[in-house]
């Protein structure tokens, strides 16, 4: 997943103390909701159909084979997809795409409504998990938990808030938080993790050709762990939370550059490789002999959709590949 990518491109991008361009940051930032919400439709829609629910999984799916077009459209891949690298991000937005993000962003808190109106009330689904896999905050404090894991708990802790990365500072969003620390609480995050998400993509306000104008509203409702016959009112917006809507669509990432400007690190336009003996030397360089990172060490760490995702990477003058120890 493209977060996945992001958090070893920030790794080398600290040690080559390189700045990316604001709108490869907020193409970032976009792909990065667009995998969370991939992310948590998985967790949620796959839960309910080992507890029982076949309906919204393939609901959920429908949306979720949406978002994956989106990946193959801006990568050529729906999985492992190298879009983004070291000081940017691979190709540009193709375009029409931001248009049907748009499109898909009207209709995605609709159809997340419908699946809570099959799963958050139904009897059955409450049985199988209200009070199920308790984790006090203690215990999740204890054991390191991160992401909806320390959520659910009761604990706001969320690297896009603490830590702000990309273009997350300048975006409004809420960090939903469990009471119970239970298997429902941790249902209810993430589908209002969604949410948020859906709220961050409408703050963009991108600034680019063939975007769209104008998003309308679109109410963001209200969290809350609410056990019984209130499910109806904690879906209704409450008067704190009558401007966190859907703002003016898709239309605040910047016209640029999409890569550092040093042809030293990335590889330079195909066009300038026509015209320029110097590009062409450069694209040789980088394609036989990549580029060398000043030895240094350096941890890097993200908010990914299933927790905080870190990378400790350090370089040496040896040529050494890169080695990953991955914790199961």
């Amino acid at each position: 997943m493209m977060t996945n990518e992001l958090c070893y491109s920030r790794a080398v991008e600290k040690l080559l103390n390189i700045e990316v361009p604001d709108r490869a940051k907020w193409i970032r930032t976009l792909f990065g909701e667009i995998t969370r919400i991939l992310n948590h439709l998985m967790a949620v829609l796959t839960h309910a159909m080992d507890v029982g629910a076949l309906t919204p999984f393939l609901w959920g799916f429908e949306e979720r084979e949406k978002l994956m077009e989106f990946y193959e459209r801006v990568s050529g891949a729906r999985l492992h997809s190298a879009y983004v690298r070291p000081g940017g991000v691979a190709f540009d937005l193709p375009h029409g795409l931001l248009e049907d993000i748009f499109k898909w962003s009207t209709q995605f808190a609709s159809r997340v409504d419908e699946i809570e109106e099959v799963v958050s009330g139904n009897r059955i689904w409450k049985e199988r998990t209200v009070g199920v896999g308790v984790v006090s905050m203690e215990e999740a404090l204890n054991y390191s938990f991160s992401g909806v894991m320390l959520r659910g708990s009761g604990v706001a802790w969320d690297l896009r808030k603490v830590q702000p990365y990309d273009m997350y500072d300048k975006v409004e969003f809420d960090i939903p938080v469990g009471t119970h620390g239970d298997c429902y609480d941790r249902y209810l995050c993430r589908v209002q993790e969604m949410r948020e998400s859906l709220r961050i993509i409408g703050q963009f306000e991108l600034r680019v050709p063939f975007a769209v104008p104008f998003l309308p509203p679109i109410p963001i409702p209200v969290f809350d762990s609410r056990r019984e016959d209130e499910l109806t009112d904690w879906r209704s917006p409450s008067p704190s939370h009558k401007n966190s809507t859907q703002k003016q669509c898709l239309n605040q990432i910047t016209p640029g550059a999409i890569k550092v400007d040093d042809h030293k690190l990335v590889p330079p336009p195909r066009a300038s490789m026509k015209e320029s003996m110097e590009s062409l030397i450069h694209h040789f360089k980088i394609f036989s002999e990549g580029y060398s990172v000043p030895p240094g060490e350096t941890y890097s760490a993200i908010e990914a959709p299933k927790g905080e995702m870190g990378v400790y990477l350090v370089s040496t003058d040896l040529e050494w590949t890169v080695c990953l120890w991955i914790v199961d």
